[in-house]
């Protein structure tokens, strides 16, 4: 089984630079990447993860970003690819935030926040 205990994958990410798929799984709320040839899964982020939704990758940079909300303090995060150096990068003005995506150009993250309906 490729993916064991993996209940629902809501979002995936391509890191096109080392061929890995990132999986978001927001019903366990984790996020686990696997080789490009999928022989291999890890599990990156399960901390401190309440309600994930939204995830988007930046390989040039190294990064993860990503969304939460629950019983925690809503906000968008950023990481390393393998998880490590996880920090806030966005914590005011922002209640339920959902999709992510970056502007790879511009060097901009944006974000869907469903409660205060904007981006």
């Amino acid at each position: 089984d490729l993916f064991p205990n993996i209940n629902s994958i809501d979002h995936i990410s391509i890191d096109w630079i080392s061929g890995n798929w990132y999986y978001l799984d927001d019903q366990r709320e984790i996020i686990f990447v696997c080789s490009g040839q999928m022989r291999h899964c890890t599990i990156i982020l399960e901390n401190d993860l309440m309600k994930p939704r939204g995830m988007a990758l930046d390989p040039t940079k190294g990064f993860l970003f990503f969304t939460k909300w629950g019983n925690s303090l809503a906000s968008v995060e950023r990481s390393f690819l393998d998880g490590s150096n996880r920090t806030s990068i966005v914590l005011k003005k922002i209640v339920y935030p959902h999709g992510v995506a970056l502007d790879l150009a511009m060097q901009h993250v944006y974000w869907v926040d469903t409660y205060l309906d904007s981006i």
